[in-house]
């Protein structure tokens, strides 16, 4: 009888044990999302930025920046004495692995260019209605070697009008193609589509765009001495 009771003492303290380890895990599952989630907003852009709007789901923060150029919050463009600083759209107010809703997805809405030189700055568009879908950075002819390429211009892929009228505008509007050179105060469109599909530099002196018109898809060639078109065809649809 002892001997039995003795094991049932056991399988008591077992399950207690395996209980409070559960309640331990839930505890650090349960405080990693209240402490450490929130923290992925680490810039929060209240204070240096005013941006007027009514939806309190809605906030602004200077994020970890456009995505092909690896940008920290404030990131030199290479070879010149400018650095960028990207402004996010964060929808959502909840956080953690509970909440019903989460984080929702952030948009680049607009480029604070600073001047490392001067302390200037400016935007490159105005206000935050426009959602900047892809950035891609463009390099000049000839590097030294060993050099880090100088980036002599900035395309952004960005919608600026709510075009499937669901009363916001973001990466499912119809983007156009913009060009930021260093030193212009704004950026300046130079391709009107409904879509950008790709941006590749092909060569010291040529940038090949594909796109969508709304009709069908195109291919435009520029040339990075003046981003003014070289060629501009369909995209042969049928393979034959």
């Amino acid at each position: 009888m002892e001997e039995k009771n003795r094991f049932f003492r056991f399988l008591n303290r077992m399950n207690s044990i395996l209980l409070a380890l559960a309640g331990l895990a839930i505890l650090f599952f349960i405080g990693g999302n209240l402490f450490f989630w929130p923290r992925y907003f680490e810039h929060p852009a209240a204070g240096l930025v005013h941006v007027e709007q009514a939806d309190p789901n809605v906030s602004y923060t200077f994020g970890s920046g456009l995505s092909t150029l690896d940008a920290t919050t404030i990131s030199l463009l290479d070879g010149t004495s400018e650095a960028v600083m990207v402004l996010e759209r964060d929808r959502n107010d909840r956080y953690g692995s509970f909440s019903s809703e989460g984080r929702g997805p952030s948009e680049d809405v607009n480029v604070l260019i600073v001047n490392a030189a001067t302390g200037r700055s400016h935007w490159l568009f105005h206000g935050v209605k426009q959602s900047i879908g892809g950035s891609y950075p463009v390099h000049p002819a000839a590097a030294a070697a060993g050099a880090t390429p100088a980036v002599i211009a900035l395309l952004l892929a960005v919608a600026t009008a709510d075009t499937n009228h669901d009363n916001r505008i973001d990466r499912r509007d119809d983007e156009s193609l913009y060009l930021y050179r260093p030193g212009m105060d704004r950026a300046v469109k130079l391709l009107a589509a409904k879509g950008i599909s790709n941006v590749v530099q092909t060569g010291p002196e040529q940038v090949l765009v594909t796109y969508y018109d709304g009709k069908t898809d195109r291919l435009a060639i520029f040339s990075t001495a003046d981003f003014k078109p070289i060629a501009q065809n369909a995209i042969a649809s049928t393979p034959d």
